[in-house]
């Protein structure tokens, strides 16, 4: 198997891995937080009891998801960016780790809100994860707020990053900055939606 993204080549285009790992974290996070939106505004019961096992689930298979990802990113070159002023590159690097530390931020504060609320995450209802923080109710309040920052963050630092009002550099060489700008397009949209 050889790797688009080898140094004795000049990378031209993302590798099928960073690809599949981009848009299934993309995916993942969207559909976690289209979930966890839903299911926030349902009344007490054990079917949203059994909602919340299923993000937090969710949400730390895509921390697993997105520390293969990172490491795929250090291990394997990414193709540079279109030629754009040094302004562009700049800021269009500043979003991409941005989304990083937020694709992080996202399931940790998760963990640690449900931590600080005393009900532990149990990995698909069978390991229970360690408690990274302790039972502690404004702990939980001010995670609840970084929680729900990270994901708003992540939603307006990926429209910008994929074409919502920015120019085709910033999505770098390879990308098909039409579907980015769709993409793009559907997160305003849902903000709209989500805001209704």
């Amino acid at each position: 198997m050889t790797y688009k993204n080898t140094p004795q080549k000049l990378v031209v285009s993302y590798s099928r891995t960073a690809m599949v790992f981009h848009w299934l974290m993309a995916l993942g996070l969207v559909a976690n937080f289209a979930f966890g939106t839903y299911m926030h505004e349902l009344p007490l019961s054990p079917q949203k009891l059994q909602y919340y096992s299923w993000h937090k689930w969710a949400g730390i298979t895509l921390l697993g998801l997105v520390t293969l990802r990172l490491v795929w990113r250090l291990v394997v070159r990414p193709p540079a960016l279109l030629p754009a002023p040094a302004w562009q590159r700049k800021v269009a690097h500043g979003l991409h780790w941005l989304l990083y530390i937020l694709m992080f931020a996202i399931p940790l504060s998760g963990w640690m809100m449900s931590s600080a609320s005393g009900f532990p995450v149990v990995l698909f209802g069978v390991w229970q994860l360690p408690d990274l923080v302790p039972k502690d109710k404004t702990l939980f309040e001010a995670l609840k707020d970084v929680h729900g920052g990270a994901e708003y963050g992540s939603a307006g630092a990926g429209d910008r990053a994929c074409g919502g009002g920015a120019e085709a550099p910033f999505c770098g060489s390879g990308c098909d900055f039409a579907a980015d700008a769709a993409v793009g397009r559907a997160v305003r949209l849902g903000r709209r939606v989500l805001a209704w």
